[in-house]
């Protein structure tokens, strides 16, 4: 009974993918999305065979609830932009900085619980593989310092990417967040 449940999970097209691909299965640099989830998502990615450093798109996309709205709303229109960014990238990875079970807020937390898990739909219908990375990873590969507090990754997002106008602390996020991935998927630091 072991050998069946091993072999269908094998098998399974759906299965849930490990928080790191394996990078043989890409080309040498697959296209990527890069997303810090909340109500303000920071946003990064490439397309295939980037150049190391070179950022083709990034921003913030804000998901507010207006009045007399659900607060189902936010989620919805989340989907609907997950799904035109995945249409308009192609990305083979999504890396996303994983939710963090406890945050400053209960606010921020189910809003970051409940796009992961919108995203992880997503990404497994759609057959695109995700990874992940903990606020603490992220901070010590962009800072050197695992507890790094917003305005020093901002000054490190603004030393690190000179060329671009950094919007706020999710956009250098989702920048830090496309960097570990080029990073950890064969790119240069």
């Amino acid at each position: 009974m072991g050998e069946k449940n091993s072999k269908n999970r094998s098998e399974n097209p759906l299965r849930i993918p490990s928080s790191i691909p394996e990078a043989a299965q890409y080309p040498s640099r697959p296209p990527l999305l890069a997303l810090d989830l909340g109500e303000r998502t920071g946003w990064a990615g490439v397309v295939a065979e980037w150049p190391a450093d070179h950022f083709l798109f990034s921003g913030v996309q804000h998901f507010p609830i207006y009045r007399g709205e659900s607060v189902g709303m936010r989620f919805i229109r989340f989907k609907s932009w997950l799904n035109e960014m995945i249409e308009r990238g192609h990305p083979s990875v999504i890396v996303y900085e994983a939710a963090i079970p406890y945050h400053a807020s209960m606010f921020s937390a189910q809003i970051a619980h409940g796009m992961a898990a919108i995203l992880q739909v997503i990404a497994t219908e759609r057959k695109v593989e995700m990874m992940t990375v903990t606020p603490a990873e992220l901070k010590r590969f962009a800072t050197g310092k695992g507890n790094s507090p917003k305005p020093v990754m901002l000054a490190a997002a603004r030393e690190q990417f000179p060329g671009l106008k950094i919007l706020d602390d999710n956009h250098a996020d989702a920048l830090f967040i496309l960097k570990y991935a080029m990073a950890t998927l064969g790119g240069k630091r």
